[in-house]
């Protein structure tokens, strides 16, 4: 169907909730936005940390290499399981590489929407 071809509303759409519309969904409780290395898809950096989420509280800074989870090497990840860590609850600690020195920064995740 072609615009055309919708009945006319004066101008607005209406929409219907599809099924599974009020289910519970993850989101991201910690802030970050990771990118994998173009050389080295087991190699993490931050891309981004939202402003007043915990891993800003925390210190994380963008550009910060991602070295450890929780005590398990960041190698052991990939870009989509890091996602579901970040979407759980509780304390995450991260061993992060910032100019070649080592720093560990721990924050509680939550809900960031």
């Amino acid at each position: 169907m072609t615009l055309e071809q919708l009945p006319s509303c004066h101008g607005r759409m209406f929409l219907d909730p599809g099924p599974g519309v009020f289910g519970v969904f993850a989101a991201d409780a910690s802030g970050l936005v990771f990118r994998a290395s173009e050389y080295d898809t087991s190699s993490f950096a931050i891309a981004h940390v939202v402003r007043g989420s915990p891993a800003s509280e925390a210190g994380v800074r963008v550009g910060d290499v991602l070295v450890a989870v929780d005590a398990n090497p960041a190698n052991v990840h990939t870009l989509e399981s890091l996602k579901t860590t970040m979407q759980g609850t509780g304390e995450t600690c991260l061993v992060l590489r910032r100019n070649d020195v080592f720093y560990e920064k721990c924050f509680e995740l939550r809900p960031m929407i």
